[in-house]
């Protein structure tokens, strides 16, 4: 996909949180899914709307970075662990370090005007944040491989391929690709795929 970074910020959230007005108009996102994610209702939301389709490109934007999954991730799927490692979170027991789901009752830094899991869900939080994640990501992946003797230029354009339930198939690597595989598995698990072909499984 060619575009500008905004498009990618676009195309990153309606994946990651579900609310991918395409996949919704198609038909293969439905309502009852966005209930779920949303914890509620559209009339819950908007009194004035009986279905989802109603809502504007806005407001459909606004329940994206408020969208929540059945693990407790939320908007671009952030979770507690991450958040902890960007500075915006604290607690001992979260999910990766105990706790089996995202329980946010930790305590918020305030950092970027985050106070509290409401104030989390807004985009002017979520756009510094992920952000945030991507130079956090990048710095792990680039230490990762310089302990190999390696950088991230040595796979910049190139092609991998891989075997995932025993169908091969081939990506080319791009920094936004690697960035957004980073966000969704981790950068270890990214840099396990460059360099081992190693595919890793998330909950979902």
């Amino acid at each position: 996909m060619n575009g500008t970074f905004e498009d990618f910020l676009a195309a990153l959230l309606a994946f990651e949180s579900g609310w991918d007005r395409e996949r919704y108009d198609s038909g293969d996102i439905q309502d009852w899914q966005l209930n779920q994610w949303s914890g509620g209702t559209v009339g819950d939301f908007y009194p004035n709307y009986s279905s989802w389709s109603e809502l504007s490109d806005e407001e459909w934007s606004v329940m994206a970075f408020r969208s929540m999954n059945t693990y407790g991730f939320v908007g671009y799927q952030f979770g507690e662990a991450l958040l902890i490692d960007l500075g915006y979170y604290d607690d001992d027991f979260y999910y990766g370090n105990g706790a089996s789901a995202n329980t946010w009752d930790g305590t918020w830094t305030g950092k970027n005007g985050a106070n509290s899991l409401e104030d989390f869900m807004t985009e002017e939080v979520q756009q510094l944040a992920i952000q945030d994640a991507f130079g956090h990501n990048l710095s792990v992946i680039q230490d990762l491989l310089s302990a190999n003797g390696e950088s991230l230029e040595d796979y910049l354009g190139t092609t991998i391929t891989y075997i995932q339930d025993g169908v091969q198939g081939s990506v080319e690597l791009t920094l936004t690709g690697i960035l957004a595989g980073a966000h969704l598995r981790g950068a270890p698990a990214l840099v396990a795929l460059l360099q081992k072909g190693t595919i890793s499984d998330e909950e979902n």
